[in-house]
């Protein structure tokens, strides 16, 4: 027996057609309808029965299909069923596809029976629906009633992970979605159990969801009746429960937590302890830790106790040492020594593994705490003749060099071999460790930075302004948390995204040292000296020219009226000319002659004529974005108008479907079109009309016979079925991945080299402790060094990156390349003069060929410059910065290439959580629930420092702090639990839902709300609306039921809102959402007549009545004065139910 064959005895069945033949009869003893076929059968067959087209299609459904007999034998033949003749098809037939020879080699029998039980298990579902539905006990109306008890965020939820998960198509309807949730629901619960809440995390109680899927299914008894003959409870159980047994997990840790086995040897283990001592009284209890650790292994057994009490003092002087950088003396060491003991026995694993790093940057945390940092400045003790010490202190850098190593070492807890208690200890242990550093951090950072802003000029000028004002401090802050160190960019985007804004430029307050916001990053450098590196002399120019641009009425006038329009325009018919240029002669071999300069001018002048209106005035900028989406409705209505036309025509459709059209197209259309491309691929010109004939004639016998024969059409299936495969997996994945692979590679860069930077710098920082020696060559490298990285930071950030990022390329490094390059002969022969002439047209290439790159920076830079300024803020509330990577809350949660962080990182959860064994959470899952909780402590930031620090600022607030209880963040739904401190009232709850494509504020639960004062009701509701307008909510839920108080019920679409009224019979209005004009109810045609009402969009639509920001700030500063009596209300439109009193 060859190795395949004993692999495959050893698990219990053989790779052989008897191996296939036992499990068909196994699967058809409990099912007769189901049948086995070839996988690219099985896709072929659902292609068709879909009706889906194109190599960019996502088959729903792959693993199983149910479908009727004339539909099957439509598209396959009896034989490649495994049948004889057409009347052995079952009625109703479940396909399911034929195992891979490698799963049936390296597949035990056991679980191969349990998928197949699975398989067949969701197909059986599927086949008790599509029953109950044909015999009208399932009904649309019952299915919307299963909807709206399951819940409308819940349902849009469902729908979402079954289309991410191909079980469902995008255009799937209620009743398809609601089936496909049915099956996967109950697959999930008897044989995945511990999956339920990574796929479907916004559901809150799995038993209500049961008690309602109940109704149309007996899913137990559709479990026994798929049961496969053979298969053990134990296995089943084993899956369904999601755990390993008590025993085995027991074992497990213990294994963990034990000593490496390893042989004894006497001579080795008196090298580890002499290695160990050494290392020791160098201070390195890690390194002294490991090799303790690894004697151990090595001890002898009369030594073993000795080893064990040795690793364990090393172990607890560093629990004590830890608990001193980390301020907790007074705590009980006993947990930091249990996990610091496992990470330590874990680490002769290997040379340097993931516990060993992590022991290191605890090490290197309490190294942070224990020595003090100071900078060797060179020029300035030369510049001062020695009177100005050489060395200065950092004081800054001892908080976020803690903090940055705690950091470190938390996120390898993923990577530690620990058991699953152990590994959650350690996880709690430094994560609470972290968030102490943190807080201290700041505690002692916020002073400094809240005064260099003071300083500088930055102070709010009313309440808003104030929140805001805070706001920026803290985002400073969190970026020194997260990266350890700040810049000028920094503070400029902090600025940017923020409602505190600058003043216009004076030539009096600014003109010598610079706008508040120069002033602040030179302060800034002081005050936190080491974290905060002041902007590069190129940085600061280009803040005091954007200044004038941006900052003064002459500079915008120039910038809105005619470089952005006319320059803007003049760049891409630039770019556009100069592609066409370089593509056409491609494709003709003729070369393109370039527009003339007045036709050039003309275009630029009318294209930027209409930029200016889209730019400049609201009301062309609205009707031109009418008449866009008018005119792409009316194209896509056209077209699938014309299309469900031609498909009613009754005697089309029978035409098309007739056997002389089937025949025509396989004899005559698709040989004709393979001849054709072998008559283009052929050299046919040489040959002679008469031969000509014949060739194209033999050619299109040839492929007659071949395509249609049996090794034609598998042949063709193959190749398209591969083809298919590979654009599956490769080519939209590819594409739309391309995008993120080009951005995070170019910002990688950036960010790789500014670390690096930052790891010198750090590195070239004298500490305490350290020898005169090293003082020296530091003293000396330090200057060249700072000279090094200016000229670094330079070349990456204004001469390499904007060239070779495409991003940043087109068009303006494009464009200008096109200028300046036919300057470079001129310019070589300028500097030949003095050089040699292949030196002289080296340095004019590299010169001008790296200017483009400016204007590339410059450009990119620029466009967060204009928000800095007050006279550039919008009129209504802006839309406000939720996640790290700037996305609002609306692009967290709606699905797009740049968008959509939440549903794709529920995505790879549920990935993760697949590949995991069950009982466990493997490296990947932490991965994807810490990027989940950040996303959570994201919103958690913009809720406090948005609604509760705004709250705080009203008198009749200041008494009554409302706190953030908690966030729940599912795959499209973000919910946010307040808390009121005084008068136990019941928590609120706000849910922000992203329902098919619309994001939906909702309060799911009143709370507290119910019991304010008419007052602070006002108030608080007014807070709301503007936490809503920030977060981009689009339509709140609360208004429409204001507007709809007879419906029943509503589902949102992609294009608009779908009312159900109960009027004796259910019927259905749907309201089209357009850019403007009425919402006008379209009625069922034969239906009886309901009260559906006419709606106005600008009360629908929450954006549409945005609050104004001239309003917004009057009503808080009335709100702070007026302690006795109430603000004037600002809103429009209604974000709290009324007073259930």
């Amino acid at each position: 027996m060859n190795a395949t064959g004993q692999q495959a005895a050893d698990l219990g069945i053989a790779a052989s057609p008897a191996a296939l033949r036992d499990l068909e009869e196994a699967i058809r003893a409990v099912e007769p309808r189901a049948l086995m076929v070839r996988p690219r059968i099985l896709r072929r067959v659902i292609a068709d029965h879909y009706e889906l087209v194109g190599l960019a299609l996502r088959l729903p459904h792959r693993k199983s299909c149910v479908i009727g007999r004339e539909a099957l034998l439509a598209i396959v033949d009896p034989d490649e069923l495994g049948l004889d003749s057409a009347e052995a098809v079952p009625e109703r037939a479940i396909l399911l596809p034929q195992p891979s020879e490698a799963r049936l080699v390296h597949t035990s029998a056991a679980d191969l029976l349990l998928y197949y039980w699975r398989l067949l298990f969701h197909a059986r579902i599927h086949v008790e629906i599509e029953q109950r539905a044909a015999e009208g006990r399932l009904t649309a109306e019952a299915v919307a009633d299963r909807i709206r008890c399951i819940g409308g965020a819940e349902f849009d939820e469902i729908r979402t992970v079954l289309v991410q998960e191909a079980f469902l198509l995008s255009s799937a309807d209620d009743f398809r979605a609601y089936a496909e949730f049915v099956a996967v629901y109950w697959e999930l619960r008897f044989f995945s159990r511990h999956l339920l809440p990574r796929y479907f995390p916004g559901i809150e109680d799995f038993r209500r969801i049961e008690a309602i899927l109940a109704q149309d299914v007996d899913a137990t008894r559709c479990l026994e009746a798929t049961r496969l003959a053979g298969l053990s409870d134990e296995a089943w159980k084993a899956s369904s429960r999601g755990e390993a047994s008590a025993a085995s997990l027991a074992a497990a840790d213990a294994a963990a937590l034990a000593p490496l086995a390893r042989a004894a040897d006497r001579v080795a283990y008196r090298r580890l302890v002499r290695r160990a001592q050494e290392a020791a009284g160098r201070g390195n209890l890690v390194r002294s830790a490991i090799l303790r650790a690894r004697a151990e292994q090595a001890a002898p057994p009369e030594l073993a106790a000795k080893a064990q009490g040795a690793l364990k003092r090393d172990v607890d002087r560093m629990a004590r040492r830890l608990q001193v950088a980390l301020e907790i003396e007074d705590e009980d060491p006993q947990p930091w020594q249990e996990v610091l003991l496992a990470l330590a026995r874990q680490t002769p694993r290997g040379a340097w593994t993931a516990e060993a790093r992590l022991l290191y940057d605890l090490q290197k945390a309490c190294l942070a705490h224990e020595r003090k940092a100071y900078r060797i400045d060179v020029a300035r003790w030369i510049a001062s003749l020695g009177r100005e010490p050489i060395q200065r202190p950092l004081p800054a850098q001892r908080d976020v060099a803690l903090a940055k190593r705690l950091r470190s070492a938390a996120r390898r807890t993923p990577a530690v071999a620990l058991p699953e208690a152990m590994r959650q200890k350690l996880t709690s242990l430094l994560e609470t460790a972290t968030h102490h550093a943190e807080q201290r951090l700041r505690t002692r950072f916020r002073p400094l930075v809240s005064r260099a802003l003071d300083e500088a000029g930055l102070r709010p000028a009313n309440v808003v302004e104030r929140v805001a004002w805070k706001k920026v401090v803290e985002e400073l802050l969190d970026r020194i948390v997260e990266s350890g160190h700040l810049t000028m960019g920094d503070l400029r985007d902090a600025i940017s995204r923020n409602n505190l804004k600058l003043a216009d430029f004076s030539w009096t307050a600014d003109g010598l040292h610079g706008d508040p916001l120069l002033r602040a990053d030179q302060r800034l450098s002081r005050s936190l000296d080491g974290v905060h590196r002041r902007g590069e002399f190129y940085l600061r120019w280009m803040q005091r020219l954007s200044s004038l641009a941006f900052g003064t009425r002459l500079g915008r006038f120039v910038t809105r009226f005619l470089a952005i329009p006319f320059g803007g325009t003049f760049l891409v018919v630039s770019f556009l000319d100069h592609v066409v240029e370089k593509i056409v002669p491609l494709f003709t071999g003729a070369s393109v002659i370039g527009p003339s300069a007045a036709w050039s001018a003309a275009r630029v002048l009318v294209l930027g004529t209409f930029v200016l209106g889209l730019v400049n005035v609201d009301w062309f900028r609205r009707g031109a974005w009418r008449v866009l989406v008018g005119a792409c409705r009316k194209l896509r209505d056209g077209v699938l108008g014309v299309v469900g036309w031609l498909r009613q025509i009754e005697w089309l459709a029978q035409l098309l479907k007739s056997r002389a059209v089937r025949l025509a197209h396989r004899f005559v259309v698709k040989p004709l079109v393979f001849t054709s491309l072998a008559w283009l691929a052929l050299p046919m010109q040489s040959v002679g009309q008469a031969h000509a004939v014949g060739a194209g004639a033999a050619l299109f016998a040839a492929f007659n016979v071949f395509l249609n024969s049996r090794l034609g059409r598998d042949v063709e299936e193959l190749l398209a079925d591969a083809m298919m495969q590979a654009w599956r997996r490769l080519g939209f994945p590819i594409l739309t991945g391309l995008f993120y692979f080009v951005v995070d590679l170019f910002r990688g860069i950036v960010e790789a080299a500014e670390r690096l930077i930052y790891t010198v710098d750090e590195w070239l920082q004298f500490r305490t402790g350290e020898t005169r020696l090293k003082f020296v060559a530091k003293a000396v490298v330090v200057p060249l060094w700072l000279l090094a990285a200016y000229v670094l930071r330079f070349c990456i950030n204004l001469l390499i990156e904007p060239q070779i990022n495409p991003i940043k390329h087109f068009p303006v490094v494009t464009v200008s390349h096109k200028l300046l390059l036919p300057f470079i002969p001129a310019f070589g022969a300028l500097l030949s003069q003095t050089l040699e002439k292949e030196l002289a047209y080296t340095v004019a290439g590299l010169i001008i060929t790296g200017i483009p790159g400016i204007f590339g920076f410059l450009v990119w830079e620029l466009k967060e410059n204009w928000r800095l300024y007050a006279a550039n803020r919008p009129r209504g509330v802006p839309r406000a910065v939720v996640g790290h990577h700037g996305e609002s809350m609306g692009r967290l949660f709606r699905p797009g290439i740049h968008s959509g962080t939440v549903p794709k990182l529920f995505a790879k959860l549920r990935r993760a959580a697949r590949r995991t064994p069950p009982g466990t959470d493997g490296r990947a899952v932490l991965l994807r629930l810490r990027a989940i909780r950040r996303v959570q402590r994201a919103i958690r930031e913009f809720v406090e420092r948005e609604l509760v620090e705004l709250l705080g600022h009203a008198p009749r607030w200041r008494n009554v702090q409302v706190r953030v209880a908690a966030i729940h963040v599912s795959t499209n739904r973000a919910r946010i639990v307040l808390e009121r401190s005084t008068g136990g009232a019941m928590p609120l709850e706000i849910a922000f839902e992203m329902r098919s494509g619309w994001l939906v504020a909702r309060l799911a639960r009143v709370g507290f709300a119910d019991e304010l004062e008419p007052t602070e009701r006002m108030v608080f509701e007014t807070a709301l609306a503007g936490l809503c307008q920030m977060a981009g909510v689009e339509l709140l839920d609360e208004q429409l039921r204001l507007l709809l108080p007879k419906a029943a019920g509503w589902t949102f679409t992609g294009e608009g809102l779908a009312v159900d009224f109960q009027n004796g019979v259910r019927t259905r209005a749907f309201y089209r959402f357009g850019p403007d004009g009425p919402l006008v109810p379209r009625l069922p045609p034969n239906g009886p007549p309901v009260a559906a009402p006419e709606l106005d969009p600008h009360q629908v639509f929450f954006g549409r009545s945005a609050i104004a920001w001239e309003a917004w700030v009057g009503f808080w500063e009335q709100a702070r004065r007026e302690e006795g009596s109430a603000p004037r209300p600002i809103l429009s439109i209604r974000v709290l139910p009324e007073i259930a009193r």
